[in-house]
């Protein structure tokens, strides 16, 4: 497996530390980003700190972050990584929160697919039970593809029962070499189209994202997907 040399610059009103890690990519298990003095995780450098920022960055192609209690695993605040010096000079803010003693800051790297037509992209979906994070390799220029949970591996209907409330999606980059996303469509279990919108390329004014979408009511039924067509920037 490859790996991701990530960095992450994590504050808030009063506070202010700067984390690193070489990731592994495709997995989020052991990606812990630890500081750059004392080699603490971030629960232990920043515990009953308040944060409000989490400016993530990896070499190039995409990644997702996330903090999470080691314990519980409980997902306590949710992002996007950005390249290594294509860092967006407001910072990256997150909603306000109070940093336990338990909490790592993982990251889910992807790098650059090299293959002509192929492009490796990531999202976060939200739906009424919390986020989820998903995953897909285009194999083929703006043809559509099924976004996949990280986790099951399984498409948006696995989590049936639940309402889609909105999504962001991450396409690979690397300098100015940077994937379009073309559409995103909502694919219904008979495979009708419930739902589409059109996306954009990462550059100077989308640091982060191809598309963020939001105040969705969709209920997710089984055999629902959510797919995408990307068109390859290598």
């Amino acid at each position: 497996m490859s790996n991701n040399q990530s960095y992450a610059a994590v504050s808030g009103a009063t506070v202010g530390k700067l984390f690193a890690f070489n990731a592994v990519d495709g997995v989020w298990n052991g990606n812990n980003l630890i500081d750059d003095i004392a080699s603490s995780q971030l629960g232990l450098i920043l515990n009953n700190q308040t944060i409000n920022e989490v400016t993530m960055t990896n070499a190039a192609g995409c990644g997702l972050f996330r903090v999470i209690d080691r314990v519980s695993q409980k997902i306590q605040r949710i992002g996007f990584s950005s390249q290594t010096a294509f860092v967006n000079p407001k910072g990256n803010t997150i909603p306000s929160y109070r940093v336990n003693v338990n909490d790592l800051l993982q990251i889910y790297p992807l790098a650059m697919d090299a293959d002509a037509g192929d492009s490796q992209n990531v999202a976060w979906i939200h739906t009424n039970r919390g986020p989820q994070a998903m995953t897909c390799n285009t194999e083929a220029d703006a043809t559509l593809t099924s976004l996949k949970s990280i986790i099951s591996d399984e498409e948006l209907g696995t989590f049936f029962g639940s309402t889609l409330t909105g999504f962001q999606i991450q396409c690979e980059a690397s300098g100015t070499n940077a994937a379009l996303l073309n559409k995103v469509s909502i694919i219904d279990p008979d495979g009708g189209v419930v739902w589409s919108c059109f996306g954009t390329v990462r550059n100077a004014g989308n640091y982060y994202l191809n598309a963020d979408v939001t105040g969705l009511n969709i209920p997710i039924v089984q055999g629902m997907k959510l797919q995408i067509a990307v068109t390859s920037g290598s």
